[in-house]
């Protein structure tokens, strides 16, 4: 686990240290990001991937980069990163965005880094349950007045 910290360890133009992984994420940008997705328990690859897709599709490719970025980002959180993927890279170099958080990825899996679940305090509530009061009510009494 030496040398990972919370910024990626990968550098974005690495794309040669693993050629076949940087075609694969050229052609198919958003399969890679949604293996990644899958990988860390954050989501369903064919989900994530339909979702780049469908909103690059619609005509709405910085809205599916933003998207994208978003998605490595919570995918990676998980094993410890906390650098913000930038939305920027994702829009002009998608596949160098993808195959550099799949090789992060990788190389956290590798090292023996397991995936950290967010730690969630949930207090079950308990029914109650609510009797109704009766409150008992004097009855007026009628005053009559002599004259």
């Amino acid at each position: 686990m030496a040398g990972f910290t919370n910024m990626y360890r990968e550098q974005m133009f690495d794309c040669c240290k693993d050629p076949g992984l940087f075609i694969y994420a050229y052609f198919c940008t958003p399969c890679v990001v949604g293996q990644v997705v899958q990988a860390s328990n954050q989501g369903d690859c064919v989900g994530a991937a339909c979702c780049l897709i469908g909103l690059g599709a619609i005509g709405c490719p910085c809205i599916a980069a933003s998207q994208g970025a978003s998605m490595i980002d919570k995918a990676l959180s998980v094993y410890g990163v906390t650098e913000p993927e930038s939305c920027c890279m994702m829009c002009f170099c998608g596949p160098c965005a993808a195959s550099r958080a799949s090789r992060e990825q990788t190389a956290r899996k590798m090292a023996g880094i397991q995936i950290q679940q967010p730690q969630m305090m949930m207090m079950a509530a308990q029914p109650q349950v609510i009797q109704p009061q009766v409150v008992m009510m004097q009855q007026p009494q009628m005053v009559m007045q002599q004259r």
